[in-house]
């Protein structure tokens, strides 16, 4: 379990280090490598995690900070890495500690120096709140959180006399060098060149690299006499990190200067890119390269063979290239001397919005689940454009992001999106542009499934009063927005008439993707409302979405279809339920899988024993909660009341249920489900007492989301506890209802 990216190489040189480090690790929760740039410090905090993997029963975690250039996405990058979703209108940071509560894991917070307060506050929490959880994070400069074992990382030795020829410093060179070329061996002729290429480079692996790629067109001595030039052979005792940062410094400028001025150019470029990039990505980024796919591979490649680019994934459909952390800080202070910085980021911020277009288009077709891992890919560059949007003043493209978005982001449960639209919503000239309704909208629906509910509430008030259906765009979301919010506020009939008016919108334009969701969600509304078309307006749902091969479309139609039959065929029900739970988990549409998950559970519990139903309710209860699908927690929640009631625990039905009727927006309820909790309230009244059984309802009202989720979980074990009791102390395995 985790997200460990793999190693692309052998650690060399480092078995003192990573024994040192293992002895700690059984001592301390947070170890801290510190060192200057290219010392190896990420490449030992890897190796050190994957050893301690097997240790952890729940894995280990990768937390990639280089890219990050906002301080208030750190949590959110931390958040994704360690696949932690927030419950109803519940911090991030929460979510992360809630998610590794009781679980062991370590976690590595790895290049923390660019957000050193933010990293000292989320470790500190992590560290306070899972008390099984070790930290490994990779900075320079210590954290400063109470505990920290801090461990300098120093460069590799090259040894003295003799021992020169079994120094780490060495044994790297040459395994590099052998990997640069096949025809290299260290020999008693080059032995010598060899070590004064080290001590040169005061066993800095990243350095030692960059000289060692050299070998391909140079011999060992031509090295050494060119990085005399540059380098002055200080004493590997006497150095200094200050003196450190020049050596790593002045070899990048030495291999640096020895590529064209055009590749030095595209190598500067390069450094707009927020982590790993694939071809097709810098061939719409580089200016002044043939932008033909041969061109800019060629280019790259060369790069590639000096060392100052890696590949750091090969795939099927194309490599994937990356600049180390160093080299990206010197291309960017290159980028911002020679004034073209800007026109850089604009260019690449350009290139990743019209990609989310090219997303939006395809999440709507039959590679659903392609472009959502494509989404998933790019996720650091795409954040680093939006910001770059907002930061900048350009409105237009800011929102035009968040809306590309939309479908990825509701469909897909990924939260950060709603702070992403509301910051561009923000911006002074936000409401002038032509955008506005329809990112409006999109941040109503994301506050809405994150259980932001009287923030999803300001956003369609402030709809309301402004758009104008006649002059506004984006009348679809608006439309819609304004249904879904409508059945939360009680309004089922408002919920059908809004997705008729979308369903006319989407056929007036031609949308056969809106057109076949739209009509699900249509059927869904009118069953709701005892509509006798339900049935036949979710069987032209599927029909619809069948050829398209969309799965959020079919597996909406597959849903809706199966909530009309519950009653009158639930055998068929439960089979659509769960083909659509399969089509939507294909397809990584995890709103509809838990809402097709959630509707089979109403099929299947009724012929269970009480405990069993219980015990289902609770483990997918806790499922969706901690997925972060707010409205689906709700409706399990809800069937949770209800198993309470059929198990006769009287206050905790009462509590839940006081929680559940106070929510401000909720999941619509049934005609059958209005009866069955009038049916609760009077037996309540019944059995507790009418004034108990109000001071009861109250209390569950005061709780929010976290004292809610504690007493639930508290109360289902008691009951459980004393339903298996009743049992056990019952023959031939009957049960009482």
């Amino acid at each position: 379990m985790g997200n460990l990216p793999l190693a692309l190489n052998e650690l060399v040189g480092r078995d003192r280090e990573i024994a040192y480090l293992e002895g700690l690790f059984e001592s301390s929760r947070l170890l801290t490598l510190t060192g200057f740039g290219g010392v190896g410090k990420t490449r030992l905090a890897l190796e050190l995690a994957q050893r301690m993997q097997p240790k952890m029963g729940d894995g280990a975690w990768w937390i990639s900070l280089a890219p990050i250039r906002e301080e208030s996405a750190v949590v959110h990058a931390v958040a994704a890495g360690v696949e932690a979703a927030p419950l109803p209108a519940q911090d991030v940071l929460a979510a992360v500690l809630d998610a590794f509560a009781g679980r062991g894991a370590v976690i590595v917070f790895d290049n923390c120096e660019h957000h050193i307060s933010e990293c000292r506050r989320i470790v500190q929490h992590i560290l306070d709140a899972c008390p099984n959880v070790s930290v490994i994070a990779t900075s320079q400069s210590p954290l400063n959180v109470a505990s920290e074992q801090l461990v300098a990382i120093n460069p590799l030795s090259s040894g003295t006399g003799a021992s020169s020829a079994h120094a780490p410093a060495v044994a790297l060179f040459v395994s590099l060098a052998k990997s640069a070329s096949n025809a290299f061996e260290l020999t008693e002729a080059n032995f010598d060149a060899v070590v004064k290429i080290c001590r040169a480079l005061d066993g800095l692996p990243l350095a030692i690299e960059l000289a060692a790629s050299r070998v391909r067109s140079m011999t060992p001595e031509q090295i050494v006499s060119r990085l005399s030039n540059r380098l002055r052979l200080l004493d590997s005792g006497q150095m200094l990190q200050s003196d450190r940062h020049r050596s790593m410094r002045e070899t990048l400028e030495w291999s640096y200067g020895l590529l064209s001025p055009d590749l030095q150019r595209v190598f500067d470029q390069l450094a707009v890119f927020a982590g790993d990039f694939d071809l097709n990505a810098a061939r719409n980024v580089l200016i002044g390269v043939d932008s033909s796919s041969g061109s800019v591979e060629s280019v790259l490649g060369h790069l590639v063979d000096q060392s100052m680019l890696s590949v750091v994934k090969r795939l099927a459909f194309g490599d994937r290239y990356n600049l180390a952390e160093t080299f990206r800080e010197f291309g960017h202070s290159h980028l911002a001397f020679s004034g073209a910085l800007g026109e850089a980021q604009r260019r690449c911020a350009q290139h990743w919005l019209n990609l989310t277009h090219d997303a939006r288009g395809g999440i709507k077709g039959a590679d659903e689940a392609t472009w959502r891992h494509v989404v998933d890919t790019e996720v650091n560059h795409l954040r680093e454009s939006h910001a770059y949007f907002v930061r900048t003043g350009d409105v237009d493209s800011a929102l035009a992001m968040s809306i590309n978005l939309y479908e990825y982001a509701f469909f897909g449960l990924r939260s950060e999106f709603h702070d992403w639209v509301s910051n561009a919503l923000k911006m002074s000239a936000a409401p002038a542009s032509a955008h506005w309704p329809e990112a409006t909208a999109v941040a109503a629906l994301l506050a809405w499934s994150r259980g932001q509910w009287d923030e999803a509430s300001v956003y369609m008030d402030t709809l309301d009063a402004i758009y104008d259906p006649q002059v506004s765009s984006g009348r679809y979301l608006v439309e819609f927005s304004r249904g879904l919010i409508a059945a939360f506020r009680g309004r089922m009939e408002h919920q059908a008439e809004q997705y008729q008016r979308c369903l006319a919108i989407a056929l007036e334009a031609g949308d056969e993707f809106r057109t076949a969701l739209i009509t699900g969600q249509l059927a869904f509304a009118l069953n709701f409302v005892s509509n006798a078309d339900a049935t036949e307006v979710a069987e032209r749902a599927v029909a619809l979405a069948e050829p398209r091969g969309n799965g959020s479309a079919l597996s909406t139609a597959l849903w809706s279809l199966g909530t009309t039959l519950i009653s009158s065929d639930p055998t068929k029900a439960l089979k659509l339920f769960e083909r659509s739970e399969s089509v939507a988990r294909l397809a990584g549409s995890a709103l509809n899988a838990n809402s097709a998950a959630s509707s089979a559970i109403t099929v299947r519990v009724p012929t269970s024993s009480p405990a069993h139903e219980l015990e289902v309710l609770r483990d997918q209860w806790t499922h969706w909660r901690k997925s972060g699908d707010n409205p689906v927690h709700w409706h399990v929640f809800r069937r949770l009341i209800f198993a309470l009631l059929r198990a006769e625990d009287f206050v905790s039905v009462a509590v839940a249920l006081g929680a559940e009727q106070s929510a401000k927006l909720r999941l619509p309820r049934a005609v059958g489900e209005e009866r069955r909790a009038a049916a609760a309230l009077e037996k309540l009244t019944e059995v507790l007492g009418a004034s108990d059984a109000a001071d009861l309802l109250d209390y569950g009202a005061q709780l929010d989301a976290t004292e809610l989720d504690a007493y639930m979980a508290q109360a289902v074990e008691k009951t459980l506890v004393t339903l298996h009791a009743r049992e056990l102390a019952l023959p031939d395995g009957r049960f009482s209802r």
